[in-house]
């Protein structure tokens, strides 16, 4: 018996002991299986090239040097008194947004993608619901054009733009920017830490194909000194933004501005900007003289303006979608290079069509060089169309003028990358499609939460959560 006993105890040690070695087996062939997927994705990776940012580097130094040499259309006071959120809403979509760093004596542009509306004492949502006035929110009972920041969660700041009359707390909450002036702000402010070593060091260890030109151009041209500078200053420029892009991949890119608290660790806001002007003091502004005449014309339209704001209501564009479908906003300038600029409709209940360059009234806004007048801390205008930038170019490649060849062979160069940046990011008419949808989070709102008070660019890759 206890010979059968020990054979059997045997047996079953003999079988743990293989079916262990067999475990092993099996763990080693997956391991193996592992390792050989780990060396083909680190061969697939190898072989991919990095995103070429490079090229970015130019659109955003085109884009740049177009606001500089342009006049914009700044929207003033009157604008934000308008009594329906709603329609504010809509309108800023698509626009762009400029923050000025008085003390650093920095000014961010950024478009204008993703918008919350909260429309006064009886949205539940709201943090003025049922006129309740508390030290943080008093800013949203100021007349309109005022910022509303407060902090969500103990961590993040958020920027709201304030509405309406004063004691009507209406407010807009910036969600999601996509930054076009000064890229290098941006980035240096939403990663800080990485910045500080790429930012600051070996801003020209790279060669680039202008400083080749560069260095061939210097031996024939000693004496022309102004034109080396100039040259020279872009090359600083374009590598300046280079080398920040490279903190960065693309993907985190166009997230960059994405969400309440990325739009302002961007932009540098915090709770002391509360209560700040979005828009800028005409009667007192030193604007140069060649504005000077603009401002007057344009203020003294405002001045003669109507402000019946009951009356708005009934030619309300947030409820009567059909007239963005009218041909009325249509662009005078010709097509350039095959863009097409008519609107396509849409049935969906939802989506809006949008014409950035004409929706918002004359009466609404002023023109100006924004390197010519005082800025406030914050002020919106209107984005120039895809069909603007490109005239202004080809406009200026028709000169001339030897002093703007630098930036004439950019443009020549990178056009192709100009023209793929607007088609990704939604800046042809055709692809500025708005979309209503709820508002994220606010669950404990009751009905409200079920509200279309959430305004976005369609598809574009900077906004936070896509409607379902």
């Amino acid at each position: 018996m206890n010979m059968k006993v020990e054979k059997k105890q045997n047996k079953s040690l003999i079988n743990k002991q293989d079916i262990e070695i067999s475990n092993q087996k099996d763990l080693k062939q997956k391991l193996n299986i592992k390792k050989k997927k780990i060396i083909k994705e680190i061969k697939i990776l190898e072989k991919k090239k990095p995103i070429d940012t490079f090229n970015l580097a130019y659109v955003y130094i085109l884009l740049k040097y177009f606001f500089d040499n342009n006049n914009i259309d700044i929207l003033n006071e009157h604008f934000y008194l308008q009594d329906n959120v709603l329609n504010i809403t809509e309108d800023l979509i698509g626009h762009i947004l400029w923050v000025f760093d008085k003390n650093e004596n920095k000014l961010y542009g950024s478009r204008i993608i993703e918008l919350e509306s909260y429309n006064g004492a009886k949205d539940k949502a709201s943090h003025a619901y049922n006129n309740k006035k508390t030290n943080r929110n008093l800013s949203m009972f100021e007349k309109g054009g005022r910022s509303y920041v407060y902090i969500c969660y103990g961590i993040h700041n958020c920027l709201n733009i304030v509405t309406n009359l004063e004691n009507i707390p209406e407010a807009i909450l910036i969600r999601s920017l996509e930054p076009i002036y000064n890229i290098e702000y941006f980035i240096s402010n939403k990663f800080k830490n990485t910045s500080e070593n790429l930012y600051f060091e070996n801003f020209f260890e790279n060669d680039r194909g202008y400083k080749v030109e560069d260095k061939e151009y210097m031996k024939k041209r000693k004496n022309d000194i102004k034109d080396l500078i100039n040259k020279e200053n872009y090359l600083k420029k374009i590598d300046k933004v280079d080398n920040v892009l490279k903190m960065i991949n693309k993907k985190k890119l166009v997230k960059l501005c994405s969400g309440p608290g990325c739009v302002t660790k961007c932009l540098k806001v915090t709770r002391q900007d509360d209560m700040e002007y979005f828009y800028i003091d005409l009667l007192n502004n030193n604007i140069k003289k060649e504005d000077k005449l603009k401002k007057e014309v344009n203020y003294n339209k405002n001045m003669m303006i109507s402000i019946n704001y009951n009356d708005n209501n009934k030619s309300s564009k947030y409820f009567n979608n059909s007239k963005l479908l009218n041909d009325k906003g249509k662009s005078k300038k010709k097509n350039i290079d095959g863009i097409n600029v008519s609107n396509k409709n849409n049935s969906s209940s939802n989506i809006l069509l949008h014409d950035s360059s004409k929706n918002i009234k004359s009466n609404y806004y002023f023109s100006s060089n924004i390197n010519n007048l005082e800025k406030s801390r914050f002020f919106i205008s209107i984005c120039p169309t895809v069909n603007d930038i490109l005239y202004f170019y080809e406009t200026l490649r028709a000169d001339k003028n030897e002093e703007e060849y630098i930036i004439k062979n950019i443009y020549d160069d990178n056009k192709m990358y100009l023209l793929e940046y607007f088609d990704y990011m939604k800046w042809q008419k055709d692809k500025l499609i708005i979309q209503k949808d709820k508002r994220i989070g606010i669950n404990y709102a009751e009905e409200a939460a079920l509200y279309e008070y959430r305004f976005l660019l369609k598809n574009h890759p900077s906004v936070t959560f896509p409607p379902k």
